[in-house]
């Protein structure tokens, strides 16, 4: 993970499934280039990371939301007011690992729409908010329950690369 996020140089990446340990190493070695935005606790989590060199994180503030209903302890990780350097845009980074398993439809789709909501409110104060995460959604979660007005899929919209889906 640490070769990729070295040669791609994203300008943002948003990751789940991170323990304490994997943290370290990615600070080790990323530490220069990435600011990182994690939760204070936990054994298993998300974490958001911005370039130093395109992204200015200094005046941004972190929050982050548990999901009330979760049995896996899901939540939500945001990173509010992160400015672009080259624009000077104001972001809300978001990132989550929603409820896994059949089981966990109905949670993981009010999760969905919390988030949703979150990614609305967030629009007060920011100019675009971003959203990445382990959704674990069906596709029949997803036609019930669409994204609002004005929220796009940016790998849809981007027209990923045929090798990365």
């Amino acid at each position: 993970v640490c070769d990729i996020i070295s040669r791609e140089k994203p300008d943002i990446v948003v990751l789940q499934e991170v323990v304490p340990e994997s943290l370290k190493i990615l600070e080790t070695k990323l530490r220069t280039d990435y600011h990182f935005t994690a939760p204070p606790t936990g054994s298993y989590f998300t974490a958001i990371l911005t370039s130093n060199a395109t992204c200015d994180s200094s005046e941004s503030k972190m929050s982050s939301h548990d999901f009330p209903n979760s049995r896996m302890g899901r939540s939500l990780l945001v990173l509010s007011n992160v400015i672009l350097r080259k624009s000077r845009h104001r972001l809300a980074v978001m990132t989550s690992h929603m409820e896994s398993l059949r089981e966990g439809s109905q949670e993981r789709v009010w999760q969905l729409d919390y988030i949703y909501r979150e990614m609305q409110a967030s629009l007060t104060h920011c100019d675009a908010v971003i959203f990445g995460g382990d959704t674990n959604l069906r596709a029949t979660e997803v036609q019930q329950h669409p994204a609002p007005n004005g929220v796009l899929n940016a790998w849809l919209e981007c027209k990923s690369p045929a090798d990365s889906k």
